[in-house]
């Protein structure tokens, strides 16, 4: 489960709290669907609370929450990433760190523009 917030919360998240204009914005929404993992957990998030969250308006900040969390999720003991990581065969454990790599990068590169 994401730990994003219902989807009023997520509403009252508009641009109106950064500065990123759309075209960057739409960018970096891109490059986070790049990434199965974060695809997949903003398509929960979607369909959990019926928010279109990929929609031109939400905060980037909930992007980057949403891909901490995700990354956060394979070092949480008793998550399915988790186990895959420290449990799992040899190519499991191997798509596990570039999943993570692959999440870092995402992060390091979007997080200081999402900071306005």
């Amino acid at each position: 489960m994401s730990h994003v917030g219902s989807a009023d919360s997520l509403k009252q998240n508009y641009l109106g709290v950064s500065d990123m204009r759309k075209p960057t914005y739409i960018q970096m929404r891109t490059e986070m669907w790049q990434i199965g993992e974060l695809e997949y957990a903003c398509i929960l998030v979607m369909e959990g609370n019926g928010v279109h969250y990929y929609d031109y308006g939400y905060c980037p900040k909930d992007l980057i929450d949403e891909a901490e969390y995700v990354l956060a999720t394979y070092y949480e003991d008793g998550h399915c990433r988790n186990e895959q990581l420290t449990e799992g065969n040899s190519e499991e454990r191997q798509e596990c760190k570039g999943e993570i790599k692959q999440i870092k990068k995402w992060i390091k590169k979007w997080k200081p523009l999402s900071e306005g």
